[in-house]
């Protein structure tokens, strides 16, 4: 094993002659090689040390597909990748053993073994290091896309589901990241990264023989529209009824439309009760304020997903829009986390009107507060007891609401209530592809293609290989 700094410059001017600089990560759809860059975020993004467990590691330069060995190192001990003035090294018990100091090439190892263990999560094929602007080291995993799906699928639909919903799932994830590696790479360094903001990747502890079957079965196949791949959006639950693209994001899509769910018996209920002290701290969490809250509003779409969620209040009214009205309630523990989805109606809560809403009297003496229940009021008929705030005044007298959770207007729900509970199905965005609707439909003897068929308008099913 090598005491002192083993340097790359003359090599790294050699590799630059022979193949010239690395290829763009936006590159056209037909220069894919097989390859995707993984920026491990979730736990090697800018550390100021990575460990690396191998006995026997490879240190070299990866291009076009193939892995060039420069140094190899044989030891039953471990690793730390640290960085050394402007660029990487390696070394053990705090010496290095090799820098690659040229910026044209980042430090890269490969076990031979064919997983590379960093501690806390094991890699196959190559893993790369660099400062990437930055002072401490990220590592990025340069793997074959289906070495990735075998990753991928099972973190996000349980691999003893039906072959051909995974099938489906497999799909929709390769053309879900060749639509990101050709159209919005994560950085200039890396195209995916490994969390939510790409697709979970958690590298070899998630892999299952059932995922890893339908990722082969269906190497290489992709959806596109008008020669593109397209944005394969996917979510758990769709409720019944998926969404446009343009009610949850901004863009409409042609081949992102509502569909209706064929077996609408996966529908994932779910229900919320809110409390309006609770609603309250929520804007107050938000910043903004509507004064004494009197009243919530839905205003849905002509499939029921929510598309406004209004709160009215004495100063205002704070209107939500799309995926707000579900990040809304996470913004604090009291609201329970995000909604599950934007399928649901408000049911009011009488029998918990311990905490009415309050009314305000102005008078010569000032403002009085009280509220609007048990207290007399003058009409044109005389004294009246209004007996609870679901009581109205009109020109006969007071007239009860036998249920208040529907209002004259269509797609408006109202509620005066101290608490109300959101009743809702689904769990997702409901864009694109359902996950448990893929499941219903598989178990039903459809095909993963009749079922990317079905949730993906317009699109054709193509082979990258």
């Amino acid at each position: 094993m090598r005491k002192k700094i083993s340097r790359l410059l003359a090599l790294s001017f050699v590799f630059i002659i022979l193949f010239g600089k690395q290829k763009s990560f936006a590159a056209p759809q037909n220069t894919f090689d097989g390859f995707v860059r993984v920026g491990l975020e979730q736990h090697f993004l800018q550390r100021p040390h990575i460990n690396v467990y191998s006995p026997h590691i490879e240190v070299g330069i990866f291009m076009d597909g193939d892995f060039f060995v420069m140094h190899e190192f044989f030891t039953n001990s471990h690793f730390t990748i640290m960085p050394h003035q402007s660029h990487v090294g390696l070394s053990t018990n705090g010496e290095f053993l090799f820098v690659l100091d040229h910026d044209a090439f980042a430090l890269q190892l490969r076990s031979v073994c064919g997983i590379t263990n960093l501690g806390v999560r094991q890699y196959r094929g190559i893993i790369e290091f660099g400062r990437f602007g930055g002072g401490g080291v990220t590592a990025v995993n340069i793997v074959h896309m289906d070495e990735y799906l075998f990753s991928v699928v099972p973190s996000e639909m349980p691999a003893m589901w039906h072959m051909e919903a995974l099938k489906a799932q497999v799909v929709a994830a390769r053309t879900f990241a060749m639509n990101r590696i050709t159209n919005s790479p994560r950085t200039p360094h890396y195209q995916l990264c490994d969390t939510v903001f790409s697709q979970v990747y958690s590298g070899v502890s998630r892999e299952h023989e059932r995922t890893n079957y339908a990722v082969l079965a269906t190497s290489g196949l992709v959806l596109t529209h008008n020669g593109r791949f397209i944005t394969a959006a996917f979510s758990s639950c769709a409720g019944g009824y998926t969404a446009n693209s343009e009610d949850v994001w901004v863009s409409g899509l042609p081949y992102l439309r509502a569909v209706q769910e064929l077996y609408p018996s996966e529908q994932v209920p779910w229900e919320r009760t809110i409390t309006h002290s609770q609603l309250q701290q929520l804007l107050t969490a938000s910043g903004r304020s509507v004064g004494t809250i009197t009243s919530v509003e839905l205003h849905k779409n002509n499939v029921g997903r929510v598309m406004q969620f209004r709160i009215i209040g004495t100063n205002g009214v704070h209107t939500l829009e799309r995926e707000a009205i579900r990040s809304f309630f996470g913004s604090l523990e009291i609201g329970g986390g995000s909604l599950r989805s934007r399928i649901f109606t408000i049911q009011n809560n009488q029998n918990n009107a311990s905490e009415p809403f309050a009314h305000y009297i102005l008078s010569s003496s000032g403002v009085t507060q009280g509220f609007l229940q048990n207290i007399t009021i003058m009409t044109a008929l005389g004294s009246t007891f209004l007996p609870n705030a679901s009581s109205i005044i009109t020109a006969h007298g007071i007239q009860n609401i036998p249920n208040a959770t529907q209002s004259t207007q269509p797609n408006i729900v109202s509620t005066t209530d101290y608490s109300f509970t959101l009743v809702g199905r689904g769990f997702g965005h409901g864009v694109g592809m359902s996950q448990w609707g893929a499941r219903a439909m598989a178990e039903n003897g459809h095909s993963f293609v009749s079922i990317l068929l079905h949730y993906y308008t317009d699109v054709e099913m193509i082979n990258i290989h």
